[in-house]
């Protein structure tokens, strides 16, 4: 995720480029500080989206406004925008405010094309910026290698959205696994539990002598002063254990990347959800081994998944066929089950399947496929070439426009 992004240019119906443009859509903080931060956060966007116009703009309590900020970027040139939330997980704010900001964009700009990216979200960038704050902060209090005594709090926000303190709670299990970072247990700062206080005690109670408390905010402000004071009060009440605060996220430039990147992903129709955390898609840590693994195109029932039940049936059968071909003497020749034509059959076999989206994007296109049994088979391509989709069909969970598909 370095590096400057060239975003492709698409044609309008008459032929003519589009010109691309990114608007980042912030909350807003009455704190200053968090604008500056906001501010750094642009010049970085702007440094890793190229040529493209880049504006930033917010939701409430700070100027400008998104609005005038989207109206600058239409004015900047820009006919394909993308509005790509700067928020951690998807709530309130996105799911509401987000949708609304592109309407009455689309109103006061009738020929200009807008999309809604998606929230930062659980993704390895944000991971490795949240390590590198745990980590700095165990270095100036002189922890420099995690023991069994270290402890990590992980505090966000909070909300009443189950969707967004969900994947709040995946992001501390994800920083937590293979990280070599010890204990690291989730907080909320409001609406959610558990609080810090509570999951301070959690961790006294597993053994901690020291906890490190990292607030999982992108700028900062008076929650992340809030979380400090909370956090030094309850080691001052004679609790035997030692209290830092890490800093928050801030302005990072993997932060900016990954904000490219979500732009890039809503142009191109490739938004991967929570694909960005497969071990078989980016290397995580503990899981290296795992990169580039193949998946195997077997449906459920020949899956990887559930082979000890398969295992078993298959030594069930195995002892049967043993028992029913198992030669006796008759008549001076060997007696037995005669074989089964269906062993020779392939397991799955494809012939000029074709799919087309509802949009008329045609998918696939006369795809010939014959597997054998026992066969293991790899689908490689780039995004885009219709792998999922030929899976989807493997697995009958799409109506195919044309062709067969036996398995």
């Amino acid at each position: 995720m370095t590096g400057v992004a060239h975003q492709p240019h698409e044609h309008r119906s008459d032929g003519a480029e589009t010109q691309p443009g990114l608007v980042v859509l912030g909350h807003g903080s009455r704190d200053p500080r968090a604008a500056e931060e906001f501010a750094t956060l642009l010049d970085l966007v702007r440094a890793a989206a190229g040529d493209q116009p880049v504006r930033g703009g917010f939701l409430e309590l700070a100027d400008p406004p998104i609005d005038d900020a989207i109206d600058a970027l239409v004015a900047d040139g820009a006919d394909d925008v993308v509005a790509v939330p700067y928020v951690l997980f998807g709530a309130g704010h996105l799911k509401d405010d987000g949708p609304a900001v592109l309407d009455r964009a689309r109103r006061r700009h009738p020929n200009v094309r807008f999309r809604l990216a998606r929230d930062l979200g659980v993704h390895p960038a944000v991971l490795e910026v949240a390590e590198g704050r745990a980590r700095e902060s165990r270095h100036r209090s002189g922890t420099r290698a995690p023991a069994a005594t270290d402890a990590i709090v992980v505090i966000g926000r909070g909300s009443t959205d189950p969707d967004a303190c969900a994947d709040a709670v995946k992001f501390v299990r994800l920083l937590g696994d293979g990280r070599g970072l010890g204990l690291v247990e989730p907080a909320f700062q409001a609406m959610s539990s558990p609080s810090l206080d509570e999951a301070l005690d959690r961790c006294r109670l597993l053994g901690a002598t020291h906890v490190t408390v990292l607030p999982l905010f992108l700028f900062a402000g008076v929650l992340v002063e809030r979380i400090a004071d909370r956090a030094h009060a309850w080691s001052a009440g004679c609790h035997g254990v030692g209290v830092t605060v890490a800093g928050h996220l801030g302005a990072d430039p993997r932060l900016a990347a990954l904000v490219v990147e979500r732009q890039r992903e809503a142009r191109e129709g490739d938004v991967r959800m929570n694909c960005d955390l497969c071990a078989y898609r980016v290397r995580l840590p503990g899981f290296e081994d795992k990169v580039g693994t193949a998946l195997s195109l077997a449906p459920p029932e020949r899956s990887t998944r559930g082979w000890r039940a398969r295992r078993a049936a298959n030594q069930a059968a195995a002892r049967s066929t043993e028992k029913r071909e198992r030669p006796r003497i008759g008549l001076g020749r060997r007696l037995g089950a005669p074989p089964s034509p269906e062993r020779d059959a392939p397991a799955v076999e494809v012939t000029g399947l074709r799919h087309v989206w509802p949009d008329g994007t045609v998918a696939l296109a006369g795809v010939d496929l014959t597997i054998a049994n026992r066969e293991r088979v790899a689908v490689l391509g780039p995004n885009g070439s219709g792998k999922t989709t030929l899976v989807l069909h493997l697995v009958g969970a799409l109506d195919r426009s044309a062709g067969t598909v036996t398995v």
